[in-house]
């Protein structure tokens, strides 16, 4: 969500081994990372941290009505992303090809489709998630849906509008400039 701020938020990356022994744990307002800090304020939590930014920064909707909207898919993509880490930390390996089968064959193309038809249900698909203009969910989608069409790529079949959101997402001047030149990381 930095780059499309006005005022891009400091990303202090840290290699695994680095942040297993990091202290900010004994900082951390909730004992974990990551975590912000503002006004002297610290806020943990990923999802606290993105809408506290998107809200400053005008990405949460126009409306509470839009705001709900907002956090139906963020909720939504929440879910998925449950599924996901189950089976990325499946230690057993018959165990976790299994789940990676579902996954592939029944849990991502679903949850796939119900955000296609979220979409659809604004504007016919041709816009964004809520309202008029971009917000935290379209941001939160196009980071997830992205890159999950490179580990899954059957995902997405048969959700023409979600297809055509990522391109208009990924063509946006800030977006491309971002995906250019941000660093590389494992996830």
């Amino acid at each position: 969500m930095s780059p499309m701020t006005e005022s891009p938020l400091p990303n202090n990356l840290y290699s695994f081994t680095v942040w297993r022994n990091f202290t900010h744990f004994t900082v951390s307002p909730t004992g974990q990372s990551p975590f912000m800090e503002v006004d002297g304020k610290k806020i943990g939590q990923s999802l606290a941290m993105a809408r506290y930014v998107a809200r400053e920064h005008g990405l949460y909707g126009n409306s509470t009505m839009e705001g709900a909207m907002i956090d139906q898919v963020l909720y939504t993509l929440e879910d998925m992303t449950k599924s996901l880490i189950d089976w990325h930390f499946e230690q057993d390996e018959a165990k976790k090809a299994e789940k990676e089968k579902k996954l592939n064959d029944e849990t991502l193309p679903g949850f796939m489709q119900l955000l296609n038809k979220l979409l659809k249900s604004n504007d016919g698909g041709k816009g964004y998630f809520a309202g008029d203009k971009l917000s935290i969910a379209d941001l939160a989608v196009f980071d997830q849906c992205s890159g999950m069409v490179v580990k899954f790529p059957k995902c997405m079949a048969n959700c023409d509008e979600l297809q055509a959101f990522l391109g208009r997402i990924k063509a946006l001047p800030k977006i491309a400039d971002w995906l250019a030149k941000r660093p590389q990381t494992e996830f």
